[in-house]
Parts: structure tokens; C-alpha cells; sequence
């Protein structure tokens, strides 16, 4: 009797030990970069019940099934079923949905994203996230110039700019980095390895993409009121455009508001979509054709 009541507690005392594991596991792959993105302020953090601390919240860059099938992907040897790795979602991790205004998870920022934290990982000097670095290769976020990427002052070499000296000879070296990319109409995080060389020229060949910088501080949303009878008229056309320039998943609501101002010529004002740091970033829009149309529309 004795015997059988004490391997029922070794048992039940595994079965315990195993149970913990797997919600320490759930909790940590959550908490991972590749599952949700982390917040900066004091106004987007918890009290940690464990310990009193501060912790920040993170907002998930996926939905529960997509998470839940990368999870399988991931930890092949273990089964969890759906209902638990959803209620065992850490409180500090909100859902997709809950995504504020001024954070950006699209699947081109988060590559990008990737990119930088490689770099940091091999490279001190290299900002590792995109509002820091934009800072450091873009002399003047607000100059037309700048954001047309015909600057001579913007950094355009990487190398020169964020690798030292005595790492020029070790550039063949191989490293790793992730990026995402939609498989089956559906995405996921996949690795590239290959020589640091290749991951520069990957960052150096995304460069001209920072030329449209749109500047949303200091905007009072009330001001976009008064651009209505322009949004009337402009709103169809650049459908089609802001289809096919802007990041692929981001969140939009196609309202769009053209403001002119001092300092641009034009400013593009997308509410309900995401963005990153005050700044919304498209790629390669031709501004040139939305001036014509600008100019046009509100004659």
C-alpha cells in the first residue's frame, strides 16, 4: 500500500511538474518577438502580480489560430490543445485586435524590424529599432528632400555608417535572420542564413523605401474636418494607388485626408491605420502624381 501510494504522488507530482512546464512554455513563446511586439511608455504597462514590477504590454502580430499553429510548428513533441494555449495567453499580451494607433506589426515593418535586430546583435553602433534609426540615416524627417531620397547629407552606406573598422575583414562571416513571408495565403516566420555582407545589402537595398516620411506630430485631428469635399473627390482615385504602395497587411481605413503645410507640400493622413512612432511609412507612392492630382483636386 505504501508502494502504490507513493508512486501515485511521484505520479501526480510529474504530472504537476509537466503542467507547469507547458504553461511556462505558452507563457514565454507569447512573450517572444515573433509572436507579439513590445510597447514603450509608462502608459502601456502592468503591475507584475509575481513581484510588484513594472512590465510592458505587448500586442500580438498574429491572430490566437495563426499563433497556435506556429506553437505546433515550433514544439512538434508537445500537445496542447487549442483551449489551453489560448487560456494561458500572459494578461500583459492583448490581442491583434487591440493594436493601438501608433504602433505598426505589418508584415514590412517587422521584416525591417528583423533586420535591425540582426545588425544590433553583430553591430553595437546600429540602432536596433526603426524610430532610432531613421533618426541616424535621415538628416531631416521633415525635408521633402530627404523623403524623396535625393539627399546627399542622408546616410546611404551602411557599411561605412554602422560597422567598424575591425570588422571589415569579417564580413563573409555567417549569421541569421528572420523574416516573414506569406505561404498559402498565409504568414510565417521563416530564417535566412547567409554572409553579414548579404544582410547589409538587404538593409541598404530597403533604404530607398524611408523616403516617404509622413509626419503626423503636432497634427490636431479636428483639422481633418476641414479637408472633407477634397477626400470626396480624391478618395477613389488613391484607392488604387495606397493598394499598391502601402505596407501589404497594415490596418487601414480608406479615408484619406491630403493637409498642405509649411514644410511639405502635401501630407498624406490615414486614420484607423497603424503606424509606427508618429511616422507612417509607404513605399516607392509616386509623389509627383499625387502633387498633379493635389493640385488639380483643390483648384
Amino acid at each position: 500500500m505504501l508502494t502504490e501510494k507513493y508512486l501515485k504522488e511521484e505520479e501526480e507530482a510529474q504530472t504537476k511538474n509537466t503542467v507547469d512546464e507547458n504553461v511556462k512554455m505558452i507563457y514565454e513563446f507569447y512573450a517572444s518577438d515573433d509572436i507579439s511586439a513590445d510597447t514603450a511608455g509608462r502608459k502601456c504597462t502592468l503591475i507584475s502580480k509575481s513581484n510588484n514590477l513594472p512590465i510592458s504590454k505587448r500586442f500580438m502580430v498574429m491572430t490566437i489560430r495563426e499563433a497556435y499553429e506556429f506553437f505546433k510548428t515550433t514544439f512538434p513533441g508537445t500537445y496542447i490543445s487549442r483551449t489551453k494555449f489560448h487560456n494561458n495567453r500572459s494578461k500583459h499580451v492583448e490581442l491583434s485586435s487591440k493594436l493601438p494607433h501608433n504602433m505598426c506589426v505589418c508584415q514590412y515593418h517587422g521584416n525591417f524590424s528583423f533586420l535591425l535586430e540582426a545588425m544590433f546583435g553583430i553591430f553595437r553602433m546600429c540602432p536596433s529599432n526603426f524610430g532610432n534609426f531613421l533618426r541616424k540615416v535621415c538628416c531631416d524627417e521633415t525635408n521633402e528632400v530627404c523623403m524623396r531620397n535625393e539627399c546627399n547629407k542622408c546616410i546611404k552606406d551602411i557599411t561605412d555608417a554602422f560597422v567598424p573598422l575591425i570588422y571589415i575583414n569579417q564580413l563573409e562571416e555567417l549569421t541569421e535572420w528572420k523574416h516573414w513571408r506569406i505561404v498559402d495565403k498565409r504568414i510565417i516566420i521563416s530564417y535566412t542564413n547567409g554572409p553579414i555582407t548579404d544582410l547589409i545589402n538587404e538593409l541598404e537595398s530597403q533604404l530607398p523605401s524611408l523616403n516617404c516620411i509622413l509626419t503626423l506630430k503636432g497634427i490636431n485631428k479636428n483639422t481633418f474636418e476641414t479637408e472633407k469635399y477634397l477626400l470626396n473627390k480624391m478618395k477613389l482615385f488613391c484607392k488604387s494607388i495606397l493598394r499598391k504602395t502601402i505596407c501589404s497587411s497594415i490596418k487601414m481605413k480608406f479615408s484619406l485626408h491630403i493637409l498642405v503645410t509649411p514644410k511639405l507640400p502635401f501630407l498624406l493622413v490615414l486614420p484607423g491605420c497603424t503606424i509606427a512612432q508618429d511616422h507612417l511609412l509607404l513605399r516607392a507612392i509616386n509623389w509627383h502624381t499625387i502633387n498633379m492630382m493635389f493640385t488639380a483636386f483643390s483648384s
